[in-house]
């Protein structure tokens, strides 16, 4: 457990103060039994050993950034200082010319200080590794990492630097723009996201017991993200709390404007708590918008399915569902609401070729052989092939009727060979 949290746990500032920690625990042990509360009574007992450890240890034991005892830094010493200082700075890890400045210094181009001071900073970042993807990809342009990495591999591990490669070509999850302090403390970034993701994966997983408190002890690492507020949604929404969500959502709405308005992850949920509450409008009006900057969001793209099915708009619910599988074939719900829109469409076609619905103009002549696509897709193969043998493809659909001819035909071969006798 980090120092901070321990701290936070036991209510009181960080101190070196042995009897205060022992007082402050045992005043909150009166109210922890660990009969009835057996992960708070670990929890608390764990944050005292941390910071009594802390409190004991004598302060002559840190030991100097550089690793040299008592011997004097050297230029490269003093950049990988001030590294340090850049990246624990809330704001400074994601001040892109903050970043140019510490690259322009001699010892990042000087023939006898360059290549030491690549080999320090990547020690540095492999305990180091929150970076957003503007900033790995000016150290990247700076140090040549990618383009040496097979070099680099004799010195530092594979993995890290798989890592490093992927970052400077992908955009992390998090936007560390969004950070804020919190409070006057002292600030954790690391310990933060630390926490946070633990606490994001198991919501990811459903596992919503304990987040509460969880969530409530990233106050210890004195910053905020408002990602931190997405996970309460999500868990107020596993609760069915829909009051408490709505009210959540509310104070996102005001809090994430601005750099934030089109921020997938925060809106997509937001367009959830609406959604529940019966405001489909409103949540489709959110989702859709998510889904101008980022056509392909999962959490956006499935809620907008959702009331585009409700709206009767099976066309536009069937396309994007189309689009969800392509990234993932095994989606089971989509899999499952895709059968429900081309029983949908089914029936329409089969009683208007030219059927068409708000917000898709569907060229003519297209519905019929969409219709047995549908048919196709809802594993209805003898009404396919009794449709194909009575259909003659217009000009333009001669690709699309034989590619699925060739599907059907597939399948029935496959359907007759199960059928035969061994």
């Amino acid at each position: 457990m980090e120092k901070e949290m321990s701290f936070h746990i036991l209510g009181i500032e960080e101190t070196k103060d042995e009897n205060a920690v022992k007082m402050a625990y045992r005043k909150l042990l009166k109210e922890t039994n660990p009969e009835d509360d057996p992960e708070g009574f670990k929890r608390l007992r764990t944050a005292y050993e941390t910071a009594a450890a802390f409190a004991a240890k004598p302060d002559d034991e840190a030991e100097p950034e550089n690793g040299g005892g008592t011997e004097e830094k050297t230029a490269v010493d003093a950049w990988i200082g001030r590294v340090d200082e850049c990246y624990r700075d809330v704001y400074g890890r994601a001040d892109e010319q903050a970043w140019r400045e510490l690259l322009e210094d001699p010892v990042c181009d000087g023939l006898d200080t360059s290549l030491e001071a690549r080999e320090r900073l990547l020690a540095y970042l492999m305990n180091h590794v929150y970076l957003p993807q503007k900033i790995w990809k000016l150290l990247d342009k700076n140090f040549q990492i990618v383009e040496d990495i097979e070099f680099l591999e004799e010195k530092f591990p594979k993995n890290f630097l798989n890592y490093v490669e992927y970052y400077v070509g992908h955009e992390g999850f998090i936007r560390f723009e969004y950070f804020r302090r919190r409070g006057a403390g002292e600030e954790n970034v690391d310990g933060y996201l630390d926490h946070y993701f633990a606490v994001k994966k198991k919501t990811d997983r459903n596992e919503f017991e304990g987040c509460g408190q969880e969530l409530d002890d990233l106050a210890a690492f004195g910053v905020w993200h408002p990602y931190e507020e997405v996970e309460r949604l999500r868990l107020l929404l596993a609760e069915e709390d829909a009051a408490g969500a709505a009210r959540l959502a509310d104070e996102l709405e005001e809090t994430c404007g601005g750099s934030m308005r089109n921020d997938p992850y925060i809106w997509s949920y937001i367009g959830r708590v609406r959604y529940r509450e019966g405001k489909k409008d409103e949540a489709y009006a959110v989702w859709t918008r998510v889904l101008n900057d980022y056509p392909d969001y999962y959490q956006a793209k499935t809620g907008a399915v959702s009331c585009l099915m409700e709206k009767g708009r099976y066309w536009q619910a069937r396309e994007w569902m189309m689009e969800i599988l392509e990234l993932d074939g095994r989606d089971e719900e989509i899999l499952s609401r895709l059968k429900e829109a081309n029983e949908a469409l089914i029936t329409r076609l089969q009683e208007n070729p030219e059927y068409h619905e708000e917000g898709k103009d569907i060229p003519a002549g297209e519905g019929a052989i969409e219709l047995a696509w549908c048919l196709f897709q809802n594993e209805r193969l003898d009404e396919t092939i009794r449709y194909l043998e009575n259909y003659t493809p217009e000009e333009g659909q001669e690709y699309s009727y034989t590619n699925l001819f060739g599907r059907v035909l597939y399948q029935a071969e496959r359907a007759i060979r199960k059928r035969a006798p061994i």
